[in-house]
């Protein structure tokens, strides 16, 4: 078990009702915290971070691990250790990401 301390922004509060968790995984690689985190915050929280389609983190969701990009590391593969710090953010465009999960209802 892992113990993560993962901080969520923007669109994704509003899945999880907080903006920071610590949470213990029983793996070690962000794919497995992505789905525990999917399993704790349920459907809300799986539509605003899975694209549906490929079973990936949605392109505008960003993915960082100390500060660094996973894109740069090793993607879901990024291996996470005890006490590492994990955020997901979304890429923000001029309000049309939130527009369009409104105008889909996914909010």
């Amino acid at each position: 078990m892992v113990r993560i301390n993962v901080k969520f922004s923007a669109m994704i509060k509003e899945a999880t009702n907080t903006d920071e968790e610590t949470i213990e995984i029983d793996g070690e690689k962000v794919g497995e915290l992505l789905a525990a985190l999917v399993q704790r915050y349920g459907v809300q929280f799986r539509k605003r971070i899975i694209d549906e389609a490929t079973g990936k983190p949605r392109r505008f969701i960003n993915i960082f691990v100390n500060g660094r990009d996973i894109r740069n590391l090793q993607g879901l593969d990024t291996r996470l250790t005890e006490g590492d710090e994990v955020r997901l953010i979304p890429t923000v465009a001029g309000g049309i990401v939130l527009w369009t999960y409104r105008l889909r209802g996914l909010r």
